[in-house]
């Protein structure tokens, strides 16, 4: 049996993420060769295969199964939209009810207000090891429902070692956001948007901006926003509505 890694949530207690046996699994590469992206990629896979990213620039990909994408060790993989000026791109996954999809290693990137790279994760579960997400709100962007950096609706996700930063935004945006959604994150940094907006106009964005939701945090680093011109810093945690909140071992 191969299991690529789990999450230690608590102490004597491990959530460990689901495991299968290696002979019914396939290892497709993403490179300048036969998938120069991931979404080629995943539409070859079936559920359980891996998927290794080769050192590049790619762009933002929809994950519809159950599978581990994981950057090839020693390598940089950042996911980067391409420049626009309509609308940021979304790096999407509707993975099955009952399916995880595994990512390890990718960093996805938003370069500029015209390079705006978000995650939203609508369906199954997603577990993120080693990532990075960088946002920033786009020339066009305003409070649309998927805005923060990292967007969880009806849906699962955990982090371990990831750095979730809200970037630069000009409105109060959530780095991550979590709606009907359970989120676990253990040895993570979260920090939320800076704000560059004049001085009066609004606070800044949370860190994490939880509706509805199960959210269990541990040894996490919780900052809140950051703004350019005294106005008030962000909430480090917003909970909202129904939903069960658990933070232990962290910096608040």
């Amino acid at each position: 049996m191969h299991c690529p890694w789990s999450l230690q949530l608590l102490r004597g207690a491990t959530c460990a993420l689901v495991c299968t046996a290696d002979g019914a699994q396939s290892t497709l590469v993403v490179e300048a060769g036969a998938f120069a992206q991931l979404d080629a990629a995943i539409t070859a896979a079936t559920t359980g295969d891996f998927i290794r990213v080769d050192p590049g620039t790619y762009l933002p990909f929809t994950c519809d199964k159950g599978v581990t994408i994981t950057a090839t060790p020693g390598g940089i993989v950042e996911i980067l939209a391409p420049a626009t000026i309509f609308a940021p791109e979304l790096v999407r996954s509707q993975v099955p009810t009952g399916q995880t999809a595994r990512v390890r290693g990718l960093s996805f990137v938003s370069a500029s207000g015209l390079e705006v790279t978000r995650v939203l994760i609508s369906s199954g579960t997603v577990a993120f090891e080693s990532c990075r997400f960088l946002g920033t709100a786009g020339l066009n962007d305003t409070s649309t429902p998927d805005a923060a950096t990292l967007r969880i609706e009806d849906a699962a996700v955990w982090l371990r070692d990831c750095v979730v930063d809200g970037g630069t935004c000009i409105y109060d945006i959530p780095t991550i956001e979590a709606v009907d959604a359970q989120v676990s994150a253990v040895d993570c940094v979260i920090t939320g948007p800076t704000l560059t907006v004049p001085e009066g106009y609004i606070a800044a964005g949370p860190d994490i901006r939880s509706r509805s939701s199960s959210l269990h945090v541990v040894r996490y680093d919780i900052t809140g926003g950051r703004c350019v011109a005294f106005q008030p810093a962000g909430n480090g945690v917003e909970v909202l509505g129904d939903g069960r909140t658990w933070i232990t071992d962290s910096t608040l």
